[in-house]
Parts: structure tokens; C-alpha cells; sequence
């Protein structure tokens, strides 16, 4: 089916379908791959819709889950859920917080290995430390130059925020809006999923892996929020399908 979103009608379903695979070397790298579902007409999977086929930490034996064989050939992936922090208990208004047009609001700014990146900060937001700026595709577009990378909202759609951001990688449960992890570092238990974060600030698209945590001998599927734009072979690239 087509669904009419404020850029253009764009294809999207309740299945999941992988377009660039990384474990077999053809992973994409963050522009790319909101470069290349763009120009399909498609919609990258978010965090909460990856999520929706992921096992619990300790699944119950036996039990299926829709979608994930064809995710545990493909993983790590990026996810359409475009996401900005600041180190822990900063506010975003400490950090480089820019206009680039007298329209614009304002937008933070970070120095990402040779590129400066963007993302949009609602006036609300501002004072505030400890969230995280979130949006989903494609209710952002990346503009693009050889310097710089802008996550743009489509038609006014401003980010929302998850609070309680944690400000260290840990096991945590997940918010119901964005199934991103937030709150207390909860150790390992039944319902928390493992953060992979750096201790000071970034902005990129969150992605999800595995990492098999030897000390529990068991398998976590952790979200990934951490710089990955270097990453020279990228990462697999998930859509909606119908």
C-alpha cells in the first residue's frame, strides 16, 4: 500500500524488507542510506518498528517472532529514527546552538570527524539536559554539502523528546513512544535492552546490533547510539514492505 506523508506518497507496510546488507559487504553508511530511501520513495524502518520483531533479553523458549531470522542475518542496521543528545547533565542550550537562516529555528551543532552536523532544537527543549531529540523518516530530509550535514524537518515537523536520557551505556528499559532506552541503568533483567552511547554528545540515526554479554551468557540486541558515520563498510539498511 502507499501512505501520503508531507514529502510525497512513499511505499510502506507491515513487513520488513532488508535493501543493503552489510554482512554480505554491501552495508551503506548513514547519508547513503537516507540518500538511497529517498530516492525510492521509501520509508526506513524506525527504532520502535525494528523493535516490534526483536526477542525479549530472555525470550521464552521455543517462541517466534515475526520478522527476526530475516534480522539476525542482517544486523547491525541503522534504523529511521534520527536522534541528538548532549553529554550527561548538559543542557542543549550549553552547546553550539546555531541559526543558518533568519527562518530557521535554532539547530545544534556538532563537529562529527570532518563534518559539522546539525539537528534541529524546538525552542521548548532548549534549557533542558538529559533527553534526547528524536524524529523519524521521513519527517526529516538530509541536505547535504562537503562540509556539512543538516537533518531537516519536512513541513514543520519538529523532534520530539525522550527525557531521562541515560547518560552512560547500560542495560535500560524502553520508552513506549520510540522504544529507545531511558530511565535507570537496570542491570540485567527482563526488560531491559542494552545502550551503547559515548560520554559526550552526537547525533546520527540510532541502529541496532548484537552483542553477546559473556558475564550472563546471553544474548542482548543493544540500541546503538554512538558514532557510526566513520565506520567504513556501513550498515544494513531496513524498510517498511507491504
Amino acid at each position: 500500500m502507499t501512505t501520503t506523508t508531507r514529502q510525497q506518497e512513499r511505499m510502506r507496510g507491515p513487513n520488513l524488507k532488508v535493501i543493503a546488507n552489510c554482512r554480505t559487504g554491501k552495508g551503506v553508511l548513514l547519508e547513503d542510506a537516507v540518500r538511497l530511501a529517498d530516492a525510492e520513495n521509501l520509508v526506513i524502518a524506525s527504532s520502535k518498528r525494528i523493535q516490534k520483531s526483536m526477542p525479549p533479553p530472555f525470550p521464552a523458549e521455543g517462541q517466534e517472532y515475526e520478522n527476526y531470522r530475516m534480522l539476525a542475518n542482517a544486523l547491525p542496521c541503522f534504523t529511521g529514527t534520527a536522534y541528538a543528545y548532549m553529554t550527561g547533565g548538559i543542557r542543549l542550550d550549553d552547546g553550539a546552538l546555531v541559526k543558518l537562516s533568519e527562518k530557521d529555528g535554532y539547530f545544534l551543532m556538532l563537529k562529527i570527524g570532518n563534518k559539522n552536523y546539525f539537528f534541529p532544537v524546538p525552542e521548548q527543549y532548549r534549557q533542558e539536559g538529559d533527553i534526547l531529540l528524536v524524529m523519524n523518516h521521513p519527517d526529516f530530509r538530509l541536505v547535504t554539502s562537503e562540509k556539512d550535514v543538516i537533518f531537516e524537518p519536512v513541513d514543520g515537523v519538529q523532534p520530539q523528546i525522550i527525557r531521562n536520557f541515560p547518560g552512560l551505556p547500560g542495560c535500560y528499559s524502553l520508552d513506549e513512544t520510540h522504544a529507545i532506552p531511558t530511565g535507570k541503568n537496570e542491570g540485567s533483567s527482563e526488560r531491559a535492552y542494552f545502550l551503547a552511547r559515548i560520554a559526550g554528545s552526537n547525533i546520527g540515526l540510532v541502529a541496532r546490533a548484537f552483542s553477546i554479554m559473556a558475564m550472563f551468557d546471553e544474548e542482548l540486541h543493544p540500541f546503538m547510539l554512538v558514532p557510526l558515520i566513520n565506520e567504513s563498510k556501513g550498515l544494513s539498511l531496513i524498510i517498511e514492505a507491504v
